[in-house]
């Protein structure tokens, strides 16, 4: 399986250095804009290059959750829980019609969640680490001279790796270390990103 993704990832870089190497316009094009997914979650994505071929960098907005439930007759509850990730890859665009592209391309990412629950004496932490190859599938409109409108969809191949440590009272502690690798698509893979362009 190492293998495997060993040879994805040189395939993936090989590529995109081939079509990004290509005769291309002198047009320069620089991008900077905000990226919505779920509609709770969001990052700063960066892309520059030319008309045809754009290099794309996504900063994953970095999430701080903490909230405690009390009640008269029970513990005290905490959760608190944080992420972040970041992607790299290049995209190519297709004209299809007047300020309409289509566009395709990949990324390759990692992302970190940690979550931590506490109730009482009693605790419980979880963090995992998701390196991930994402296929870019999705269409951009350019509204003017300096804003671009676009909608992808990225299904993935990712891998998770993580430890989820248990702490309770009169128990001996459990370890548990999870390992998967898998191929998926959802509501987070779906994103609208609203980017200022400039392009000399």
């Amino acid at each position: 399986m190492k293998k495997l993704c060993l040879a994805i990832v040189i395939l993936f870089f090989t590529g995109m250095t081939l079509s990004f190497s290509q005769d291309q316009p002198s047009l320069k094009v620089h991008e900077l804009g905000l990226t919505f997914s779920n509609l709770d979650n969001f990052g700063i994505r960066y892309k520059t290059g030319n008309e045809k071929t754009l290099l794309r960098l996504t900063f994953v907005a970095l999430n701080i959750s903490s909230n405690k439930i009390s009640g008269q007759n029970q513990t005290d509850q905490t959760n608190t829980g944080m992420g972040a990730g970041f992607r790299i890859g290049f995209e190519k665009r297709i004209h299809l019609v007047q300020n309409f592209h289509l566009l395709l391309g990949s990324d390759l990412g990692i992302s970190y969640t940690y979550n931590q629950q506490e109730n009482g004496d009693n605790k419980a932490t979880q963090w995992v680490v998701s390196p991930a190859i994402y296929f870019v599938f999705g269409a951009a409109y350019q509204a003017g001279q300096h804003f671009i409108i676009s909608a992808e969809i990225t299904p993935s191949l990712f891998y998770n790796y993580g430890k989820q440590k248990t702490t309770q009272t009169g128990y001996n502690d459990i370890d548990i270390t999870n390992s998967t690798i898998a191929f998926g698509l959802s509501n987070n893979n779906a994103s609208i990103t609203v980017a200022y362009r400039l392009a000399k």
